[in-house]
């Protein structure tokens, strides 16, 4: 047997992911103190929807999520479902005359609020044509990878986008004067287990949110929902006036309460605490129509903890969430001896 020294994949995988990290981490640097689409929300009669404003504030302030190797993981997921979704894209977009596909990252758009403090835009994946020598932009695509059941359910099944991301993409429409289209992607198959006693929550929640004959669905031999398979759904969103409406594509128009108006709100509401150094209020629990949403961000937010605990004071807040995200995480490959 050779004396060389095998390389130790699981511990590669773990310093990969963190000098990736690093260098994301770096980036962010940069810009320190501004503002970012991709935390978009809007302001309504003094209430938040979307995004929670205390996450832009954070990150502008160089605090964000702690990232282990298992997040990378997930992050990992969605880089890879856009970069296969940028690919098919372009593929048949570009197939046809005239149309590009710009490449990732070359499109930006950058706006202030009043006070100077700048906002930015990278929408995910842009189309374009070539008229007399020029491009024009036709259409910003903003891809979510879908990772749960809950997701598929709500997002793809019941037709019910999340208002973070009609924000998101109702802010780069907005900067960059076109339509846009929402896409959820899922590329997994999600299995839910049998009913146990004739019951279960989650093949309740499947079988009302959508046609038994839906193809996404996944049954056993014996005709018994098992699940969820791939799938996708292509929301169609466009600027009317002032006002953002969305549809499922080839559905009917839905008219939501996101205006031009309501995403500067938010902005200038984020960068007014940062200025007066007070910890924002937290988001309302609205979908983009109005509606309660049922989905709550603070049970999965990485600084619920802190905000429960802290949110009074500035200072308390800010530091107990800048210790949180500087936590060191003890990876298993970290410990494991090569042989």
């Amino acid at each position: 047997m050779s004396n060389t020294v095998r390389p130790n994949i699981t511990k590669l995988m773990h310093d990969g992911a963190a000098l990736a990290n690093a260098t994301y981490d770096a980036r962010k640097a940069d810009q320190d103190g501004h503002l970012h689409a991709g935390n978009s929300g809007a302001t309504i009669s003094g209430k938040h929807i979307g995004e929670c404003p205390r996450l832009p504030v954070l990150r502008a302030l160089g605090i964000s999520e702690a990232i282990d190797f298992t997040t990378s993981l997930i992050f990992g997921l969605g880089h890879g479902s856009e970069a296969q979704t940028r690919k098919v894209i372009t593929e048949a977009w570009e197939a046809q005359p005239d149309c590009i596909v710009f490449p990732d990252e070359a499109i930006k758009a950058q706006w202030a609020v009043a006070s100077g403090r700048p906002v930015h835009c990278t929408p995910d994946i842009v189309l374009g044509r070539t008229t007399g020598g020029a491009v024009e932009i036709v259409e910003v695509v903003e891809h979510k990878a879908v990772t749960s059941v809950w997701a598929a359910i709500s997002a793809i099944l019941k037709r019910q986008p999340k208002t973070p991301a009609l924000c998101q993409l109702a802010h780069y429409t907005w900067q960059l004067g076109a339509p846009g289209t929402l896409l959820y992607v899922n590329r997994n198959t999600f299995h839910i287990g049998p009913k146990c006693n004739g019951q279960n929550y989650v093949h309740l929640n499947l079988e009302r949110a959508c046609s038994p004959s839906h193809p996404a669905l996944r049954y056993d031999r014996n005709g018994e929902l098992m699940g969820v398979g791939p799938c996708h759904q292509a929301y169609q969103c466009e600027w009317r006036g002032d006002t953002f409406w969305y549809r499922p594509e080839g559905d009917t128009w839905v008219e939501t309460y996101i205006t031009t108006q309501s995403i500067r709100d938010f902005y200038s509401y984020v960068d007014e605490c940062i200025r007066e150094r007070k910890v924002p209020e937290k988001f309302t629990q609205l979908t983009a129509t109005g509606e309660r949403d049922s989905f709550n961000k603070c049970q999965y937010c990485a600084f619920a903890d802190e905000c429960r605990q802290h949110s009074g004071n500035w200072d308390d807040w800010t530091q107990s969430c800048k210790a949180k995200a500087e936590a060191t995480v003890v990876d298993p490959a970290d410990t494991q001896e090569v042989e």
